[in-house]
């Protein structure tokens, strides 16, 4: 991990009863004007969904320091509700009934698979509302070099993207955002989006996500390149390749039999039952 930074921004709802409530109005702060909470952190209202983001670290103990801090600190402020870790959500007309909740994220994303742009979303169901985790990568080699960022996104998508179907239960989020190979661009390197909220949801889960992340960038620095891969690879840009095929439709007998081909972990015989404090 030496020389690279780890970030993250992530984002998750709120329940009452068990019904999903909005968090317009309960929070405060905007992607143009986040506000401070402290510890390097800032919390926004995204749509439905409140947004943290934190400072970028280079170990696990300090990156879940802040998740658990974040998450408490928002929890705090909506007493009377609980924090909602579902990737995918669907809302009420009622909670859906303002300005905020009709406004989606405009920056851009691009396909690592595609070469471009990412396709505009379009969900089947006008009231699904999703929520992510992103991973920030910061690193000197990444920046201005569309080949590291092509290699270090197809190894998130084998290493994290697809076991992390194998752990998280919702599917459709991909109709809306974090499809296979989805990423930005960044100053300091890359910003992988493909990861559902509910990885926030157990210490376990998180921990999976930072071993993830450190074998991405062992991979990468030992030179596994899946730009070669066939697997990776479209033979022609208008045409999807096998791996996407297999995360954007939830293919989950192939993506269990590649992992269990590649000894790639997905807590096939673990059972979380460290859940962090502030979630319970």
């Amino acid at each position: 991990m030496e020389n690279w930074l780890i970030g993250t921004d992530y984002e998750f709802g709120i329940s009452k009863d068990g019904e999903p409530i909005s968090i317009v109005g309960k929070i405060g702060g905007t992607k143009n004007e986040p506000l401070d909470i402290g510890n390097g952190c800032a919390r926004q209202e995204d749509n439905v969904n409140a947004e943290v983001t934190q400072p970028p670290v280079n170990n696990f103990k300090d990156f879940v320091k802040y998740i658990e801090y974040g998450l408490s600190t928002i929890k705090s402020m909506v007493s009377g509700y609980d924090l909602n870790f579902n990737s995918l959500e669907i809302y009420s007309d009622e909670e859906l009934n303002t300005h905020e909740a009709q406004v989606f994220g405009c920056e851009s994303s691009f396909d690592v698979y595609a070469r471009g742009l990412s396709r505009p979303a379009v969900a089947t169901n006008p009231n699904l509302r999703s929520a992510g985790f992103h991973i920030h990568f910061g690193n000197d080699k990444l920046i201005n070099n569309n080949e590291a960022m092509e290699k270090l996104v197809k190894l998130f998508d084998k290493y994290v993207t697809l076991p992390s179907m194998l752990i998280d239960p919702e599917q459709g989020r991909r109709e809306l955002y974090g499809r296979a190979g989805e990423f930005r661009m960044k100053p300091y390197g890359l910003e992988c989006r493909q990861l559902g909220s509910f990885f926030l949801s157990d210490f376990r889960y998180i921990e999976w996500v930072w071993e993830g992340v450190e074998k991405c960038i062992t991979q990468f620095e030992n030179g596994e390149n899946l730009n070669a891969n066939l697997m990776f690879t479209r033979n022609d840009l208008d045409e999807t390749c096998t791996i996407e095929n297999i995360i954007n439709s939830y293919d989950l007998e192939a993506a269990q039999k590649f992992c269990d081909e590649n000894n790639i972990n997905y807590l096939k015989k673990e059972i979380c039952k460290k859940s962090m404090s502030m979630v319970a």
